[in-house]
């Protein structure tokens, strides 16, 4: 699993010319190299701009890897939901969901 926090996103700093096409290389090299690797991705915190963006980056990706993704905003009892179906709260830090204190 892959938690995507993306608390703090701003378009305007990481939607320019020169971010977006990283992200669309980053996702074609993921599916050549590491097909199927994604079992879940939760992307937490998301903007509104988030879902754009990620639609102009589903065709990049495999069905299986489209299928791992899901997009849940600020909602934080629905991303924890999602997140301790898989992972034992004791593993996992406190801003997601678990119990884990942070050593900073």
């Amino acid at each position: 699993m892959l938690i995507v926090d993306l608390n703090g996103f701003s378009f305007t700093q990481h939607g320019c010319a020169g971010c977006v096409p990283f992200y669309l290389n980053w996702v074609r090299h993921h599916e050549i190299h590491y097909p199927y690797n994604f079992y879940k991705v939760i992307c937490i915190n998301t903007p509104a701009i988030f879902d754009p963006i990620l639609r102009l980056m589903r065709p990049l990706m495999t069905a299986s890897t489209r299928d791992a993704f899901r997009t849940v905003g600020f909602k934080r009892e629905e991303f924890m939901k999602d997140i301790l179906e898989t992972v034992a709260p004791e593993v996992l830090p406190y801003r997601f969901g678990g119990t884990k204190k942070s050593k900073t």
